[in-house]
């Protein structure tokens, strides 16, 4: 049986080496190196041309406006450029005990407010419900629309979140506490974080669908996702359709007439679906 390939890598500059070495050569961080073991060269069957061609678009190219969910907290969204975006990731960074948790929970707090409510899951690593809820209560912030949880399994995290229903924004608190169970690394290391990074964004990303508006902002369709219902003039929150038709949508056009045009994500010769005005 072969022996099972390992590097060392270290955890200040995520810098690979072959063998262990008490300082790191290219950030001359001591006693920071961890052997970890190494991924495939090459991912398997990768040079026999199976791959999705790319698409390329203008440097110049117009492209939608992004929309942006501003959370009321003026200095937090101001560092976002105006607010949120979906299917967007954010690192927050800072010295232990600077804040970073606190300011996350006012935000999760403050969206779940206002003319269009979000639903908001705030995932800790570190601390216990009771913790995170005494927090809140002492910051005078409740409410029922932000659901908190412990865990640090990202497959666990993935599975609770990959639902008909998902929160509209995700806290995990923090990325140095989540691992991955298919890597030998310990929570923190270079290799969890990358991996536990890459496979959240990538469930972020993946959830979405075509959103159509009126002259007034109000949602009255959503192509790919459930029917949009208001109560109380609020639209309750949106979730992708059991039948994935619309995977993505990436551009609606209309005609002269006011017929939409909705693309499919990744059709090949596939026309674009009309959706005639009623």
């Amino acid at each position: 049986m072969a022996k099972a390939s390992s590097n060392y890598v270290c955890q200040s500059c995520g810098a690979s080496f072959a063998r262990w070495m008490g300082k790191c050569e290219a950030c001359g961080a001591w006693n920071s190196i961890v052997e970890e073991a190494a991924a495939d060269t090459l991912p398997k069957g990768l040079s026999r041309g199976k791959g999705k061609k790319v698409e390329f678009v203008a440097l110049d190219g117009k492209a939608p406006e992004a929309m942006r969910r501003p959370t009321g907290i003026a200095e937090f969204d101001r560092v976002t450029g105006g607010g949120l975006v979906r299917g967007s990731a954010i690192l927050i960074g800072g010295d232990p005990g600077i804040g970073k948790s606190t300011i996350l929970l006012q935000v999760v707090n403050a969206v779940a407010k206002g003319e269009r409510p979000l639903r908001s899951a705030y995932i800790s690593g570190e601390e216990a419900v009771e913790q995170v809820q005494l927090r809140a209560k002492r910051l005078g912030l409740q409410s029922h629309a932000v659901e908190i949880a412990t865990a640090t399994n990202v497959r666990d995290i993935i599975a609770s979140l990959d639902r008909t229903d998902p929160p509209d924004l995700v806290v995990i608190d923090s990325i140095q506490t989540m691992y991955l169970d298919n890597l030998d690394s310990a929570p923190g290391t270079v290799a969890q974080v990358r991996s536990c990074s890459a496979e959240l964004i990538r469930l972020a990303k993946s959830r979405g669908f075509v959103v159509v508006l009126d002259k007034n902002n109000k949602v009255i369709s959503a192509p790919g996702g459930t029917e949009p219902v208001y109560e109380g003039g609020v639209l309750k929150p949106l979730s992708q359709g059991a039948e994935k038709i619309f995977h993505h949508g990436h551009d609606v056009c209309p005609d002269d007439e006011g017929n939409l045009y909705v693309c499919q994500w990744n059709a090949g010769k596939t026309y674009p679906v009309k959706l005639v005005k009623a």
